[in-house]
Parts: structure tokens; C-alpha cells; sequence
């Protein structure tokens, strides 16, 4: 009773079944999804903090765009809940926490179990975030996030910072 949870885009059943894996739909219970008003706006790329995800929430549980096993993508959907000084969960590409921690982040390994990381096999990545998800929801969120105040803020910081911009222009130029 405490998530909220965004799509960008229309979500049609058909296409998603014929985009998954057998089996992925037997628990799966669709009328949720079809009696949900779907409002339609025109696409944009938002960059901004102002949705309540940002604000009134403590952990971010980021599906970034691509997951390809062979390259990392970073877009705003890793970076803003970083500018939010929140908690990040990531189903990302396999290595994407490892390179956060490379750039300097504090990516909370303490609280945070992010063996997914590692992990090829999307489907078991998924299934061992989900655990990861389970755990970290067990814990008292409210009081860790009060405790890590000044860790998020390093990396509100670190984001902003000229390190991380020369740091990510090196490796482009790389």
C-alpha cells in the first residue's frame, strides 16, 4: 500500500505477453492492469524531481532502459533518484552498481544486498533483486534513511561535482 508505481508509456497486453518468456505470466493477474486509467501525454524526457517518486519516497527500484549483458547505459532514470538522495535498486545492465561504486558513489552496500549485480542470467538477476527488494523492505527504512543523511548527500554532491564530469568525459574520450 506504500508504492507507487509509474510507466511512461501504454501498456498492451498482447505485445507484453509476446515480449516475455513462457511462464512469466502464470501469477500474473492482467484485469489490474486493464481497469487502470492510462492517461496519455505526449512524450517527453523529464529530467525534473517533481514527481512524488522523487519526494516522498524513500528507495528508487530503477528498470533502466536497456539491460544488455555487453554494454552499460546510464540515463536519468539512474541519475535522478541520485540528485533525490535516495536509495537505488538497480535492474540495469550486469556491472551497473560496480560502476557506480567505481565513479565514487555510496551505493549503501550496508544496507543493500546488490549481489543481482553480478548476476548474467536476467531471469535469476531478477529473482535475486526481488529477494533483495524483500529484505531491504523488512528493515526500518525510515530510520536508515535518517541515518545515511549526510551519505546521500555526498552523493548529491558527487553528482554535481567536477570529478564525476571529468571522470565520465575521460572515459568518452577512452
Amino acid at each position: 500500500d506504500k508504492l507507487l508505481f509509474k510507466m511512461s508509456r501504454s501498456w498492451d497486453e498482447d505485445t507484453e505477453r509476446a515480449e516475455t518468456p513462457p511462464g512469466c505470466w502464470d501469477d500474473v493477474i492482467v484485469e489490474e492492469f486493464k481497469n487502470t486509467t492510462i492517461i496519455k501525454y505526449p512524450y517527453t524526457n523529464d529530467h525534473t524531481l517533481k514527481d512524488p517518486a522523487y519526494s516522498d519516497s524513500y528507495c528508487n527500484y530503477i528498470t533502466e532502459t536497456c539491460i544488455n549483458r555487453d554494454l552499460l547505459v546510464f540515463t536519468e532514470k539512474t541519475w535522478k533518484p541520485i540528485r533525490a538522495g535516495q536509495f537505488a535498486i538497480w535492474l540495469s545492465n550486469p556491472g551497473a552498481v560496480e560502476f557506480m561504486r567505481y565513479l565514487g558513489f555510496d551505493v549503501f552496500d550496508d544496507i543493500i544486498d546488490h549481489s543481482y549485480d553480478v548476476e548474467l542470467d536476467l531471469h535469476k538477476r531478477i529473482d535475486t533483486l526481488m529477494n533483495t527488494i524483500e529484505i531491504f523492505i523488512s528493515k526500518d527504512v525510515d530510520g536508515l534513511f535518517r541515518k545515511t543523511a549526510s551519505r546521500r548527500q555526498q552523493n548529491i554532491e558527487l553528482f554535481y561535482s567536477e570529478a564525476l564530469l571529468n571522470s565520465l568525459t575521460a572515459q568518452c574520450v577512452e
